[in-house]
């Protein structure tokens, strides 16, 4: 692996870790300022929804001009927004500026989110992109772990604190950046910037990789509802099981992500089809906290195979100096699922109970095997001959 995708695997360490420390507090301060669940919900739900949609337009900017320039533009950005932020929220902070200037940290952030993923998938190559996106997977998740432990440390300080901290990783993060170069044949080899649609094929992989990160934002969210609503489960134990969640994917992240890149794209996308089906159903039947523990094992290990196939193969379907476009319009799919993630498990949760883990199953094995015969047409180690077989 070459030492750039090391490099910004250690800038997106920082940056889960500077996200983990203020955002998730975000609906506890708006929570105090007296605004109800729905209320908050509308909130962040905007607030994310919009940032998803500058994606395309970012990653095809980063194909023209070059993925590191704009990379070290947007981290230096996103640093002084959260900087006014935590000015901001010294005094009497307004909602209406609150959101101005959470909705542009995501805009910064989602911008960063394709370019970075192009610059993995040309840094890596065609041979190890698997390997290269579970070692950022895996980084993100240490980022994460860690930033929880640290905001436990400094809410006492209150809210703005935090929002400090996070904008003193982000501008490490920003100044980390200037040791990365451009991959030599891989942006601002375009002479002009290009926002057409991809081709249909990609159009249709992207809206099904769009129920891969639905999915995947349920152990968060509904997952923890129903443990503590349906089960009684106490919240302590819960956080427990999203202890395990990240520890499973700091140990066996890149050996999966290695198994995947042998086994194939057609081969990893039905299992972990099939690994969240099952995954959903043990939820179905839970009865107690080990019904939970196994069924996290199985989101995990579904989650570890999957996302890290389903990147690369998105980079791999794009011709040559429109990476950063493809990923921008793919990657607008995957903001669009976490978004609405947990809205559209909330729902079928609310209206149906237990038996929602029913209807996520089955969305579970067509996602699985939609996606198998949307496999990538060139030709690439996830769809080798070995794969297709």
């Amino acid at each position: 692996m070459p030492a750039s995708v090391y490099l910004l695997a250690s800038i997106r360490f920082i940056l889960a870790l500077s996200f983990s420390v203020a955002w998730p507090f975000i609906p506890l301060y708006l929570t105090d300022r007296g605004l109800s669940p729905f209320g908050v919900g509308l909130f962040m739900t905007s607030v994310g929804f919009f940032g998803t949609l500058v994606r395309p337009f970012a990653g095809a900017l980063s194909d023209r001009f070059g993925r590191v320039r704009l990379i070290r533009f947007l981290l230096y950005f996103r640093s002084l927004i959260l900087f006014l932020t935590f000015l901001f929220l010294l005094g009497d902070a307004s909602l209406l500026g609150l959101f101005i200037l959470l909705f542009l940290i995501v805009v910064g952030f989602a911008s960063f989110i394709p370019i970075a993923d192009s610059y993995v998938a040309e840094a890596s190559g065609p041979n190890n992109r698997v390997m290269g996106f579970g070692l950022i997977r895996l980084a993100i998740n240490g980022g994460f772990a860690l930033g929880s432990f640290v905001a436990s440390l400094m809410l006492n300080y209150g809210y703005a604190v935090l929002f400090l901290v996070s904008s003193v990783l982000v501008f490490v993060a920003a100044t980390l950046s200037f040791k990365l170069r451009e991959v030599e044949n891989g942006a601002g080899l375009v002479r002009k910037i290009v926002f057409t649609l991809p081709d249909l094929r990609f159009f249709l992989f992207s809206v099904v990789s769009m129920s891969v990160f639905i999915l995947s934002s349920q152990l968060i969210n509904n997952f923890s509802i129903f443990a503590h609503s349906f089960l009684g489960i106490e919240k302590r134990s819960i956080a427990y099981l999203f202890t395990l969640n990240g520890t499973l994917i700091l140990l066996f992240q890149i050996p999966f992500s290695a198994l995947a890149k042998r086994i194939g794209y057609v081969l990893s996308t039905l299992l972990g089809g099939m690994g969240w089906a099952l995954a959903f159903l043990i939820t179905f039947v839970a009865s107690g906290y080990s019904h939970l523990v196994l069924a996290v094992v199985f989101m995990t290990l579904s989650e570890m195979i999957v996302v890290p196939v389903v990147i690369a193969s998105a980079s791999d379907r794009a011709p040559t100096g429109r990476m950063g476009a493809y990923m921008g319009f793919w990657s607008t799919f995957q903001g669009l699922g976490y978004t609405f993630g947990p809205a559209w498990g909330g729902f079928f949760l609310e209206h149906l109970g237990r038996r929602a883990w029913v209807i996520l199953s089955l969305q579970s094995l067509i996602t699985g095997v939609a996606l198998s015969f949307l496999r990538p047409i060139k030709r690439s180690p996830l769809n080798s001959d070995r794969a297709e077989g």
